[in-house]
């Protein structure tokens, strides 16, 4: 809780500066979800009130092949289910944003590359009128050209994928000129916004550490430092040990399909060298900072030592709250809480109820009375707190 006080204080001069005061309430009603998926857990039931935030991949489609990617690179029966349908139909997402309205959940519109989706700004608008908070990430490739309909029409946070500098993020996503595109994506983004004189959306980088941008952060961070942006946002790896994988067939065979999405590419969490992260880190951090700026998740030297070398290690006493508070919508339907979950299918049943559909509940008791899942430990969504 310290270290998150201490992150709002840096970030609240920017805040001010820039006028984005709808973040303060935002970040409250987090806060208090937060708070709240604590007692719903404690109920024993599995019961959940909606959920804090929902990330909806609009389309399977990429214009890239991230090396670390496993929605690219996976091939097992999950993958290939969900590839079958390319594309969500604008109807369905339109239904499951009225399924949101009034609920306080905001949704995050990805992919695969979410600007392939061709009605991607009407979503958007509809969102915005039934009251939604809408966000996306992209990888910003078509940045460019669809800056003008996003400022228009957009989310209120945009989210950019950086992967190292030029020659780290081009031979990472296997496109020469992907820097490039990138970067000027997001300069198209400033002068759309500076034509109008709006504020939003609100561009952040978000900064996936690997083992081929290792070394190589504090040259992020100086790239970044000329750009148009609100924040940098470096995200350790993230992975499915083969120890955890044989741990949870063991434990709770039947529960998830364990080999879902397990390929994680051409990424190696092995050849990370955790010392020298966490003096790279240590060097990032203590740079003069024009910007907010996050490590996530935050871990001392020690945890990042046990985070890669001891991949079974757990590194909080929280227990799940995931599936409280986040899930997935794939764009053939299925509601997926948790890789290899399918929870239900919105054309079948409501979003609502599918959360608190007796499926959902009894994988919820599941974590209640175990704490959390082998395959937990080195997750993103287990370490989210927004």
């Amino acid at each position: 809780m310290l270290h998150e006080l201490r992150n709002v204080w840096l970030g609240l001069p920017w805040v001010l500066r820039e006028k984005h005061t709808w973040l303060a309430p935002w970040y409250l009603r987090a806060k208090l979800r937060w708070l709240t998926a604590r007692l719903d857990r404690r109920g024993g039931n599995g019961y959940s009130r909606p959920p804090l935030s929902i990330t909806c991949r609009l389309t399977m489609r990429c214009n890239l092949r991230c090396r670390m990617c496993h929605c690219v690179h996976a091939q097992d029966e999950t993958a290939q289910r969900l590839r079958e349908v390319r594309d969500m139909p604008v109807a369905l997402a339109k239904r499951l944003i009225d399924d949101l309205a009034g609920q306080g959940t905001y949704i995050c519109f990805s992919g695969g590359e979410p600007l392939l989706y061709e009605a991607l700004p009407e979503v958007f608008f509809y969102a915005r009128e039934r009251g939604v908070m809408a966000t996306t990430a992209t990888n910003a490739q078509l940045l460019e050209e669809r800056a003008e309909e996003l400022v228009e029409r957009g989310p209120r946070v945009l989210s950019v994928s950086l992967l190292g500098p030029p020659d780290v993020h081009n031979e990472t996503v296997c496109v020469p000129d992907a820097f490039e595109r990138l970067q000027r994506g997001i300069e198209a983004v400033a002068r759309a916004k500076a034509r109008r004189r709006w504020r939003l959306p609100v561009v952040v980088i978000n900064a996936p550490m690997t083992d081929l941008n290792a070394g190589r952060l504090v040259e992020m961070a100086e790239f970044v430092d000329d750009w148009p942006v609100a924040a940098l946002h470096f995200q350790h790896m993230w992975f499915k040990p083969a120890e955890a994988l044989s741990l949870q067939r063991s434990a709770h065979r039947g529960l998830l399909d364990e080999s879902a999405f397990s390929e994680m590419g051409g990424a190696d969490e092995h050849t990370v060298d955790p010392d020298a992260l966490a003096d790279e880190i240590a060097a990032v951090m203590g740079r003069p900072r024009k910007r907010p700026l996050a490590i996530y998740p935050e871990l001392s030297r020690e945890e990042i030592r046990r985070y890669y070398q001891e991949p079974q290690a757990a590194l909080t006493p929280d227990a799940a709250l995931c599936l409280w508070l986040y899930t997935f919508v794939h764009p053939n339907g299925e509601v997926s809480p948790c890789e290899g979950f399918n929870a239900g299918s919105l054309h079948e049943q409501s979003f609502m109820e599918i959360w608190n559909g007796e499926k959902l509940r009894g994988f919820r008791r599941t974590l209640i009375e175990c704490g959390s899942l082998p395959i937990c430990n080195r997750c993103c969504v287990f370490y989210r707190r927004f």
